[in-house]
């Protein structure tokens, strides 16, 4: 097995992602699912405040960002997507 280089993530979990659809902005994303790993499991050291979906949507989960296009929102959760 070849090792990641420095500074790559490598996950050998399920995502435990929804199915690829329109979550908001401009292309179809996976929305994490509720009991995702990757949910609070991501890294903001640089900053960033967005994600793919623009403004008007969460950009942080209690403090923590998660790993993915999309921050995880529990409108989707319930079913109101």
């Amino acid at each position: 097995m070849i090792a990641a280089p420095p500074g790559v993530i490598t996950v050998m979990l399920d995502p435990k992602l929804d199915d690829l659809r329109w979550n908001g902005g401009p292309t179809p994303t996976h929305q994490l699912l509720a009991d995702s790993p990757a949910r609070g499991a991501g890294n903001n050291d640089v900053g960033v405040y967005g994600e793919q979906r623009g403004a008007g949507y969460p950009h942080a989960n209690g403090g923590t960002v998660d790993i993915g296009a999309v921050q995880f929102d529990t409108i989707f959760v319930d079913g109101l997507d």
